[in-house]
């Protein structure tokens, strides 16, 4: 859990409220939250609620989903779990998803600059890091890299580009 609770204080919680948390007696374990639940947690915060701003590129858009990158999509009326379902299908899974099992916070990382800069991006940024050829495929040869290198190494050059 330890990764977990560092993930956490690097990205904060969705609950900003002042109000005191009541106390619970506990009768089993609490839930697990996986690295996607958090993650997901702080790209919702960020991306926030509907907007159609004409000066946006991605037109309509609600949780960071735009009308233009889905088109067959009523923005408008997009839920929560709707939109979790695009985040998970269409980012996670191609990005954070493959390296969860070998570090939860570089998983985080891939994801969210997958949903910033695009998959492809977030691939060939990994790709540096790790010395392999930047073709934005995630297959075998990258992902050998990834667990042979140091993930605090990919984990800089993710963050920071260099």
């Amino acid at each position: 859990m330890e990764f977990l609770d560092k993930l956490i204080a690097a990205i904060g919680t969705a609950d900003t409220s002042d109000k005191p948390k009541p106390t619970l007696v506990a009768t089993s374990p609490a839930p697990t939250r996986s690295t996607f639940d958090i993650a997901i947690e702080k790209v919702l915060r960020e991306e926030g609620g509907y907007a159609n701003n004409v000066r946006d590129p991605g037109g309509e858009t609600k949780y960071g989903i735009s009308k233009r990158a889905h088109p067959h999509l009523d923005i408008k009326n997009l839920t929560v779990d709707a939109a979790k379902k695009i985040y998970y299908d269409q980012y996670w899974l191609p990005t954070g998803a493959k390296v969860d099992h070998i570090s939860p916070f570089l998983a985080a990382v891939l994801f969210d600059t997958a949903v910033n800069m695009g998959v492809p991006t977030a691939i060939k940024l990994l790709q540096r890091a790790v010395h392999v050829k930047e073709d934005a495929k995630f297959g075998p040869i990258t992902m050998e890299a990834v667990e042979q290198n140091e993930d605090s190494v990919a984990e800089r050059i993710i963050v920071t580009g260099k």
